[in-house]
């Protein structure tokens, strides 16, 4: 590396911009907790996140745990990518398969009946520590990300109650490091990645206890490293990492509350300096204010107390001063009536206390911030705030197709990365492990693996907000043949076989019991009323 020489004929070398650029050069740029550099250049995705990654971690977790609007958008952001329940929804191709498609879809249903049986069951099979079940355990992953940037969990094999193996064990996204933090330049592991000559993942050193617990926990196992591949030796996963990506050669991911940190830090600074000022108004209603200066003082005194004021004067007045004015006013209990008169002392006057700052520049100050804050978080203003007063209808639904967009994005990268990969170990320990479920056509299970696991995760979509119109506009959509039933299942997060399984039990049950369409739908009666009324006598003559 070449020698870095300060520039000549500066006083300060260090205060010349070019020393400054060169300095950083090595040591970096200066990050506050903002995440905004003192002074940016131009570094590699990978360097920006090694200098940033842990600071900004710990500061949106800490964000996320204590200030009200982050934990809001996280809240949102969570309900509306996961929901409550994450249905599979399997559609393996037929054609590559070798099967008819009646063939695949009977196959597919009793496939997403097991899955569903097992996922949503509250022995927690698919959960290593057995405590939440697949749902649950897809909306911590997914809380983790959202917070840190990424999320790391490994693909276990632990028997469980029903006899299935396969589970996933969540872990901390910082426990993914160089073993005993010495970096490896020349095979090209970062930050605990070891990666191809591409810059492909191929596995991940992951620490067996998290840093911080060394110092209470104890040291056992802290300075233990466990290597786990990507996937085994036929191409199983066994280590799912995930970040979102958005320039070239990342390894790891970064947070994405890194833009809302400095809005929302002094959003709270300044609400909590309003509200402390506000009730220190609130408390004192009235002050005595006196008009005794220092060179009166000194008179009062008089000259026989002027030695021993010499070391600090004024300090024994005001002592003397205040223990007096105590003195004179813990004995007053004057009152008449019922009212309490206040005898002052002379010079002295009492002065109520009014407040003179409002409201206003506190709610324009925060309505101006919570806007940048719901921009940077990824939510919109209304469901970050919890504020539907000044929304209208027209730009709710802006605001909600505009949102929208991003979480059926970021899900869609979600399930591909996490939930996916999960069930197709499940499929695999079912179908090839352990001969659980008949394998459909005659190939090879790892021949079609990708064709047979077509598919992906339903949950709700976005909510409606005039049910009556968007529920009228989807019937004409199906009716012209635009939608599907699957389409207008989707959008309630159900299966489109099963809400026709219910309609034909609904169908039979309301036969044995010997009613009609008609029992159940009123209109039904008032539109047959309509068709079978006679026509007027003078309809024939109004239209000739």
């Amino acid at each position: 590396m070449a020698e870095i020489v300060a520039p000549q004929n500066v006083e300060n070398p260090g205060e010349d911009p070019r020393w400054l650029g060169m300095a950083e050069s090595l040591n970096g740029p200066v990050y506050g907790t903002n995440g905004w550099a003192a002074r940016p250049y131009l570094t590699s995705s990978d360097m920006t996140v090694y200098r940033n990654k842990d600071m900004f971690a710990a500061d949106a977790r800490d964000a996320s745990r204590t200030n009200p609007y982050a934990r809001s958008a996280k809240r949102t952001s969570v309900d509306s990518i996961i929901g409550t329940t994450m249905t599979l929804s399997l559609q393996p191709i037929s054609e590559i398969l070798g099967v008819t498609d009646q063939e695949a879809q009977d196959w597919a249903e009793m496939v997403e009946n097991k899955w569903a049986i097992a996922a949503e069951s509250p022995d927690c099979h698919f959960d290593a520590q057995r405590k939440q079940t697949f749902t649950g355990l897809m909306r911590e992953t997914y809380s983790g990300f959202y917070t840190s940037g990424e999320s790391l969990g490994t693909i276990e094999w632990k028997a469980s109650s029903n006899g299935q193996r396969t589970c996933y064990l969540n872990i901390e996204p910082e426990r993914l490091s160089d073993p005993r933090g010495q970096h490896d330049i020349i095979h090209g592991r970062r930050m605990g990645v070891e990666r191809d000559r591409h810059g492909a993942p191929i596995g991940y050193h992951i620490r067996e206890r998290h840093p911080s617990d060394g110092a209470f926990w104890g040291p056992i196992d802290f300075h233990k490293w466990k290597y786990v591949p990507r996937r085994n030796s036929w191409g199983r996963w066994q280590c799912l990492h995930y970040f979102e990506q958005d320039r070239p050669d990342m390894t790891r991911g970064i947070s994405a509350f890194t833009t809302a940190l400095l809005p929302m830090r002094l959003l709270q600074d300044y609400m909590t300096t309003e509200l402390e000022s506000a009730a220190v108004r609130a408390t004192y209603a009235a002050v005595i204010q006196s008009e005794l200066n220092y060179e009166e003082a000194m008179k009062v005194v008089g000259d026989e107390y002027a030695n021993t004021m010499k070391g600090n004067p004024m300090l024994d007045f005001t002592m003397r001063r205040m223990a007096d004015s105590a003195a004179f006013y813990r004995g007053q209990d004057m009152r008449f009536g019922k009212a309490k008169i206040s005898h002052l002392l002379p010079n002295e006057e009492l002065k109520m206390v009014q407040g003179t700052q409002h409201a206003n520049g506190l709610k324009d100050y925060a309505d101006q911030n919570l806007h940048l804050l719901a921009s940077s978080l990824g939510v919109d203003y209304a469901s970050l705030t919890k504020d539907y007063a000044k929304v209208n209808y027209s730009g709710a639904r802006a605001a909600l197709y505009d949102v929208w967009r991003s979480y059926e994005v970021r899900r869609e990268e979600f399930v591909d990365a996490v939930a996916w990969p999960i069930f197709v170990c499940w499929l695999e320990e079912m179908v090839a492990l352990r001969e659980q479920i008949p394998m459909l056509g005659n190939r090879s299970f790892y021949d079609v693996r990708d064709a047979l696991t077509y598919g992906t995760f339903e949950t709700w979509t976005k909510p409606r907000l005039d049910p009556l119109k968007e529920g009228q506009a989807d019937l004409i959509m199906y009716n012209a043949g635009a939608l599907s039933l699957r389409d207008l299942a989707k959008q309630e997060g159900r299966d489109w076989r099963r809400v026709l399984n219910d309609r034909a039990q609904e169908k039979a049950e309301m036969k044995k019991l010997g009613l009609t369409p008609e029992d159940i739908d009123w209109t039904l009666i008032m539109n047959a009323g309509a068709k079978n009324k006679p026509k007027a006598d003078n309809a024939d003559d109004s239209q000739q």
